[in-house]
């Protein structure tokens, strides 16, 4: 697919490429220098080398503006780095709690640590829709310079307990799964909500994750739980 020609964040000039793997986390479990093709990307049946934590293969397409990718969104990457090394410290305690506290990972500045985090998982999710050319639910982009909003995302948190013991330390995003959802006689005060942002037409479910070693995090759009 060819590279978008303007920001899914504020229209300008698409001319940067955000990583499909952070970069901090590529660094944090496998190094900053090449991987020498110990590293593997499954993309499908291909299974491709990753060269480094810079490597084109683990960047999606220019579908951001330098400004919105390495300026306006630094404090999200910021709350999420926060949050990976809490994880990475306190691994068996979550294991064990299956729940994490955010005034423990923040401390007092939790409300503004936990609303990064979640702006984070936006910014990840609005990537992947960009560059598989979906079209970009107004409210995603909208909310990201606000304190308050109102979304039709969810985002949950699992434990894979498949790699709980895997050797390997896994990064990986998992498919992008689309839906037409069922429409309502009585549309619910979402549905209304979502018709004023798009019009009648309700725009499509999307269910997608990515996992950090053991923990996958999950995105629900327009989805009703």
């Amino acid at each position: 697919m060819k590279d978008q020609t303007y920001c899914w964040i504020c229209k300008k000039t698409a001319d940067s490429a955000e990583h499909r793997i952070k970069k901090s986390d590529l660094v944090t479990l496998h190094g900053s220098g090449s991987y020498k093709n110990t590293l593997i990307m499954f993309r499908g049946d291909q299974q491709i080398p990753i060269q480094g934590p810079n490597s084109k293969i683990v960047k999606y397409n220019k579908i951001l503006c330098a400004n919105c990718n390495n300026n306006f969104s630094q404090p999200f990457d910021k709350a999420y780095e926060i949050f990976v090394n809490y994880i990475l410290d306190n691994e068996n305690l979550v294991i064990k709690r299956r729940f994490v506290n955010f005034r423990d990972i923040y401390g007092d500045e939790f409300e503004n640590g936990q609303r990064n985090l979640y702006k984070y998982f936006v910014k990840s999710f609005g990537c992947r829709l960009a560059n598989d050319g979906h079209l970009i639910p107004k409210d995603l982009p909208a909310l990201l310079s606000k304190r308050r909003f109102r979304t039709g995302l969810r985002i949950t948190f699992s434990i894979n307990e498949d790699y709980l013991d895997f050797k390997f330390n896994i990064l990986a995003n998992g498919p992008l799964r689309t839906y037409l959802p069922l429409q309502e006689t009585r549309p619910t005060w979402l549905e209304k909500w979502r018709y004023k942002q798009y019009g009648r037409t309700i725009p499509l479910q999307y269910i997608s994750n990515e996992s950090f070693k053991w923990l996958t995090t999950w995105c629900w759009y327009n989805i009703q739980r």
